[in-house]
C-alpha cells in the first residue's frame, strides 16, 4: 500500500481499532490503536463513525477525520465490505473496489492470524462483490 500511495494521486484514510498492533503495522498509518475503554468513550461521545465489532475488537473512523477530508488527492478507505457499503449509502459517488483472494481457501490461509468469526465474516463479505464498482482478484499477497 505504501508504495502505491507514494506513486499515485491517492491518500489513505486511517481508521481506528481496539485490537493489538501487529508486528508489520505502523501506528497512525495502518490504524489508530486504542484500548477498548478509550474507543468506547469516543463512541459514547459520538466521536466515532461507521463502527463495527469483529472478533471482540472494535473498528471505526474518527468523525472529525471524516469531516476534515479536504484534499486534492483521492482518498482510500481500507475497510471491510460491509462498512464500505455503508459509506456508499452516505456518498453515492464513492467508487468501491473490492480486492479478494482467488479462493476462499486462500483467504483462510492469508487470515491465519484472525479470529474464526472474522474469517467467517470475510467469506460472507465475498458475496457482496456484486455491489462493488470493481473487483480485483489478488493472486499474490505480496
Amino acid at each position: 500500500m505504501e508504495i502505491f500511495l507514494k506513486n499515485s494521486n491517492f491518500k489513505k484514510f486511517t481508521t481506528c481499532t481496539t485490537r493489538k498492533l501487529r508486528e508489520c503495522e505502523k501506528e497512525g498509518f495502518d490504524y489508530y490503536f486504542y484500548d477498548k475503554e478509550t474507543f468506547l468513550k469516543k463512541l459514547k461521545a459520538q466521536e466515532m463513525f461507521n463502527v463495527k465489532e469483529y472478533g471482540g475488537n472494535y473498528y471505526g473512523s474518527l468523525e472529525k477525520d471524516m469531516a476534515n477530508i479536504q484534499t486534492t488527492k483521492n482518498v482510500i478507505f481500507q475497510i471491510t465490505p460491509d462498512r464500505a457499503l455503508e459509506m456508499k449509502k452516505i456518498n453515492s459517488d464513492t467508487c468501491m473496489i473490492l480486492i479478494i483472494p482467488p479462493t476462499a481457501e486462500s483467504l483462510i490461509n492469508r487470515r491465519k492470524d484472525r479470529s474464526e468469526e472474522r474469517i467467517k465474516n470475510d467469506i460472507q463479505n465475498l458475496q457482496t462483490a456484486k455491489n462493488f464498482d470493481y473487483v480485483i482478484v489478488n493472486e499474490n499477497i505480496e
